[in-house]
């Protein structure tokens, strides 16, 4: 996977931490979520942090970024769109629209299929197995998962939770 970031930005965030292969190409973009919602507010939020921490310019390219009345998203759904130049991303609720926010960090502004992307169900899990075992280095992760805990190092819980609000979208 070939990732687009400036040098040092992974020093201490791993690419799957509010990143994405086109994570550039949306953070170069000017977003415009004018809700006061929410989910608005987050994807403020994170488009203003994942700027930072790249380091880009803006591209001239708008994102907008609206809940708008499409009961045939549900509520965690999200249609992407063209509107002349710009690339609109609607839901019919705040959860929808976080969903789409991330979704473009991988797929990028002018790659994003135009259409509608609705999740089967509606509650999805991810099953963490860290292990706290004394026979076992706590903190160990099983299951194929790349890499140390977010939650435990050294025999203890780590004091930066930082990293699981970003597991937590």
């Amino acid at each position: 996977m070939t990732t687009h970031h400036a040098p040092g930005f992974f020093d201490e965030w791993d690419p799957c931490w509010l990143a994405g292969p086109h994570a550039a190409e949306v953070a170069a973009a000017e977003v415009v979520a004018p809700g006061r919602d929410a989910a608005s507010e987050v994807i403020r939020r994170d488009h203003a942090l994942l700027r930072r921490r790249l380091g880009v310019a803006e591209s001239g390219r708008r994102l907008l970024v609206e809940v708008a009345g499409r009961p045939d998203l549900g509520d965690e759904g999200f249609a992407v769109e063209r509107q002349g130049g710009d690339t609109r991303l609607v839901a019919h609720a705040g959860r929808g629209l976080v969903h789409g926010f991330y979704r473009l960090l991988v797929t990028g502004l002018a790659g994003a299929p135009l259409r509608a992307c609705v999740p089967a169900m509606s509650v999805r899990m991810l099953n963490d197995w860290d292990n706290l075992s004394a026979d076992e280095p706590m903190g160990s992760v099983e299951r194929g998962y790349a890499g140390p805990s977010i939650l435990f190092a050294d025999g203890r819980m780590v004091d930066d939770l930082s990293r699981l609000r970003d597991y937590a979208r």
